[in-house]
């Protein structure tokens, strides 16, 4: 099955689909689902954001009352669950699961309710869902919608700017210095203490697009290309003032370009390797770790504002600012008058089952 299936046989429960999720609430409570198909079966990852973790009991009733084979994962105050069924079952799976869980939400002494306050200023009084992350790990989780309006417009607004003024030469620029502040910590720990840690070497790519964005560089593939170039750039070197120090702390007279000239011509590879190996590990790791958003181009910005507010879904089924829709995709949006069709509880007919701790 796929996502624009499965979102429409769920549109009578209020399901929509925002990007590579399916959204939805069920009373109350906001969720996110993400579907991967496979040849014969479909696997479905359920997420709830709860305000508190999910006691012992109520998890022990999840785990006795989900479907067979259902996985259940608790991350923080989070309740993952993945379902694996055939395509034409899996949407009957994943409707189940929903009512079981927030029944077990909603049972024993004490109801857990969904977060009491908003996930962007953290103020109680959410009128609405909205979708934070995309994948397997987006959260759907309640919000203000004029918070999510005005982050939304703000990043719009930013990338329409940064478009437009944006310079890759400055980029550049702010990416090398980013790579050598991103030095400064391993440079101060061979100073004070004489040895250097692999492991800040992972401040270096980070730093790198730190300083690319200070700079106003325009976002889009080249800032990708920058902030590697520019890491690599300053690990090399930093491995050049590792042996230049090695130098200085055994007496020699030696300037920094002689202690290149040196490394680079006498130094055999093996030994540049075994030098290296674990300093470029976690500086792969870093690069990895931020690869996914620093190469991000304005579209990509903007696209993602959009999506956050087409994300939006009201808690109550009431008119909220929820229900406005809007195009940041150019400077002068517009935002049209209330359509009250976009929001519809979960099947009413059909409410959460009541469980006994």
């Amino acid at each position: 099955m796929t996502l624009q299936e499965f979102s429409r046989s769920g549109e009578a429960q209020g399901m929509r689909l925002v990007g590579s999720n399916i959204i939805g609430v069920c009373e109350g409570y906001p969720y996110s689902i993400f579907l991967k198909s496979a040849k014969s079966t479909d696997t479905a990852s359920l997420r709830f954001a709860l305000n508190q973790a999910l006691p012992g009991k109520n998890r022990k009733a999840l785990k006795s009352l989900a479907p067979k084979g259902t996985r259940i994962a608790y991350i923080q105050t989070q309740v993952l669950l993945t379902v694996t069924a055939a395509p034409e079952e899996i949407f009957h799976a994943v409707s189940s699961l929903i009512t079981t869980a927030v029944g077990c939400f909603q049972s024993g002494k004490k109801t857990i309710p969904a977060p009491l306050k908003c996930f962007a200023c953290n103020k109680p009084g959410c009128d609405s869902a909205a979708l934070s992350g995309s994948g397997v790990g987006a959260l759907y989780q309640p919000a203000h919608a004029s918070c999510v309006m005005g982050k939304s417009e703000k990043t719009a607004f930013e990338a329409q700017k940064n478009e437009q003024s944006g310079n890759f030469l400055l980029g550049l620029i702010g990416a090398i210095i980013g790579g050598f502040v991103g030095t400064l910590p391993n440079t101060a720990l061979i100073m004070l203490a004489e040895w250097h840690s692999g492991y800040l070497y992972l401040l270096i790519p980070l730093a790198s697009y730190f300083f690319y964005k200070l700079f106003r560089g325009r976002m889009g593939n080249f800032a990708r290309l920058a902030v590697i170039l520019s890491s690599v750039v300053a690990f090399v070197l930093m491995q050049f003032f590792v042996e230049y120090l090695d130098f200085i702390q055994l007496g020699y007279s030696i300037t920094f370009f002689e202690v290149v000239e040196w490394y680079i011509s006498d130094v055999p590879l093996g030994n540049i390797l075994e030098n290296i190996w674990f300093g470029a590990l976690f500086l792969l790791i870093g690069l990895a770790a931020s690869f996914s958003q620093i190469g991000k181009t304005n579209r990509d910005f903007i696209q993602q504002a959009n999506a956050d507010v087409e994300s939006l879904m009201s808690l109550h089924g009431a008119p909220t600012p929820a229900s406005y829709t809007t195009d940041f995709s150019s400077p002068a949006s517009s935002i049209p008058a209330d359509d009250e069709s976009r929001y519809s509880s979960y099947d009413p007919e059909k409410p959460p089952m009541e469980i006994d701790l």
